[in-house]
């Protein structure tokens, strides 16, 4: 490695994932040829960026430098000569421990799912797109970096990974998955870990109902046949509310439990906390009565999901 390569990582590396991921989505080419270029692109005071083993600090003054042994280098790629990134893996196993952990947590969940954030959209997103990365090579990037540093991080590692699910496709899904996984200890419910947008064939009868002939729920626990949507923007529109219509009774005809989600249902904290012990009965989860520290810990992370923003 040429001693005076830039190396990004920790969040700008995952910025700047996002800023191509959103390029290529709307089919424009992401031009980064120096630092400058990429301050300019994330929108940063300061570029995150790696110190090997103690070598090839930057000569730049706009960057954060950020010890790391050599292990990492096999985790990053080059963007152009002069400049490489962590991979999202790399990046998030960077900031674990380092940010807010609900912070990172939703951080992998647009990784590992499908969607990238866009204001100039209607529904706050892009979606439909091919994932960075999942939370299987997320621990798997614990695995290997088995240093001191290493050692240390895994674990918080595996705490991330505990509150995480593979393919959301909103952030609103994103944030009630999370609530709803995350340990009790950690501010969400402890729920189990639904499968997010798996495809669902509709059979017999169900065909009559729908001219769908597959669907895709928000979140399915198939073994209790209990799945959810979320209703957002895009389900307002006439034509949308009757087409999920008939796939919920088709969905019903086939012995699953429906449950439609809404805005105002996460947005006011008793709802909320209603939603939660609706979803833990329909689980037969066991009822473990929390402690003030828990009930302190929930109310924290429901106002960090749902009071910054209207989402």
């Amino acid at each position: 490695m040429p001693s005076d390569e830039v190396i990004v990582s920790h969040e700008s590396a995952l910025l700047y994932h996002r800023a191509r991921r959103l390029a290529e989505a709307r089919g424009n080419d992401l031009e980064v040829e120096s630092v400058t270029d990429l301050l300019a692109l994330l929108g940063q005071p300061k570029l995150d960026v790696l110190v090997l083993d103690g070598h090839n600090r930057s000569r730049h003054t706009d960057v954060r430098e950020h010890a790391s042994s050599r292990e990492t280098l096999s985790f990053t790629t080059p963007i152009v000569p002069g400049l490489r990134i962590s991979t999202p893996e790399l990046a998030l196993w960077q900031l674990a421990g380092v940010k807010h952990p609900t912070d990172v947590e939703l951080m992998a969940y647009e990784a590992c799912g499908s969607y990238v954030p866009d204001n100039t959209s209607t529904v706050g997103c892009i979606c439909d797109l091919a994932p960075l990365c999942s939370t299987g090579s997320i621990a798997r990037i614990a695995d290997e970096l088995d240093d001191t540093v290493g050692r240390r991080r895994r674990a918080r590692v595996r705490n991330l990974l505990a509150s995480v699910v593979d393919a959301a496709a909103s952030p609103a899904e994103a944030k009630l998955c999370l609530a709803m996984v995350s340990p009790r200890l950690a501010g969400g419910f402890g729920l189990p870990k639904p499968i997010l947008n798996s495809e669902v064939i509709l059979t017999g009868d169900a065909r009559a109902l729908t001219k769908k002939r597959i669907v895709m729920p928000d979140g399915l626990w198939a073994a209790e046949g209990l799945m959810y949507e979320y209703l957002g923007a895009i389900h307002a529109s006439q034509k949308k509310m009757e087409e999920d219509a008939g796939r919920d009774n088709a969905l019903l005809a086939m012995g699953y439990q429906v449950m439609r989600i809404t805005r105002k249902q996460v947005n006011n904290y008793d709802l909320y906390r209603g939603l939660m012990e609706t979803i833990r009965l329909n689980l037969h989860v066991r009822l473990e009565l929390p402690s003030p520290r828990i009930l302190e810990q929930q109310y924290s992370l429901w106002k960090k999901l749902y009071r910054s923003n209207g989402d």
